[in-house]
């Protein structure tokens, strides 16, 4: 009596995992940051310094429209790519990464800069995950990201006042 509903549950429990799988779910959400759903936008504070214009950048093949690392898998530079397109990596007040495109290029952030850290607000539109190598300073060393980043784009980027 005990075996039929054994089988009963695994088999139900198999099917509940085959329809998620088929879904899509999972490669819909962003699960690094809270469950963001590709294609949606979300306010993002994030941390820099006028210094991380030139030292934030990635290495991916990964592409996505409008947002492409500075470098290939391969650490070899990509020529040409526009500065509204380079992703970097950024940190969010709550220490959460991701990577956007498109903040050394807004307006609020042309020269001169704040001195010191200083906090952006952007709205961060999810276009999708990646895993790059990440370079936190510029001539140092790639690290391998060891986790899912959500990629995306940032606009309306300002400094508080």
């Amino acid at each position: 009596m005990l075996l039929p509903g054994l089988a009963a549950l695994i088999v139900i429990g198999f099917a509940a995992w085959v329809v998620v799988a088929w879904s899509g779910h999972a490669g819909a959400y962003a699960m690094a940051l809270d469950g963001w759903r590709l294609g949606g936008a979300h306010l993002v504070e994030v941390t820099v310094v006028a210094e991380d214009r030139e030292r934030l950048t990635c290495a991916s093949d990964t592409a996505f429209p409008g947002a492409t690392c500075e470098y290939d898998a391969g650490q070899r530079l990509r020529p040409g790519v526009p500065l509204a397109e380079q992703l970097s990596p950024f940190n969010t007040v709550k220490n959460q990464l991701l990577l956007g495109a498109g903040l050394w290029a807004a307006p609020d952030l042309a020269d001169p800069l704040p001195r010191g850290r200083f906090t952006v607000v952007c709205n961060f539109h999810v276009l999708g995950v990646s895993r790059p190598a990440l370079r936190w300073a510029e001539g140092g060393e790639w690290k391998p990201s060891a986790e899912n980043v959500p990629t995306g784009t940032l606009k309306n980027c300002t400094i508080p006042r």
